[in-house]
């Protein structure tokens, strides 16, 4: 019987997909904003899993102030 092959390298480690990130602030309400800052510094850092949470954390908040309204972003709140 043959030996199985070992590979001793190191793991791979793939990226999350793009569209993970993918969501847009509620223009006006503070918490996205908050939260776009948020996933946009982690992006910058390499820490995807920051990213993740906190682009979902935009995606299911869902208390906006009366002002806040769909509009477009600011480009610092922009991926």
């Amino acid at each position: 019987m043959t030996e199985p092959t070992r590979h001793s390298g190191q793991p791979i480690e793939l990226p999350l997909d793009p569209w993970l990130y993918d969501c847009l602030p509620m223009h006006g309400c503070e918490v996205c904003r908050v939260l776009a800052r948020q996933r946009n510094t982690a992006l910058a850092n390499g820490d995807t899993w920051a990213a993740y949470r906190a682009a979902s954390e935009i995606r299911e908040h869902r208390n906006h102030s009366a002002e806040a309204a769909p509009d477009s972003m600011s480009s610092q709140d922009q991926p």
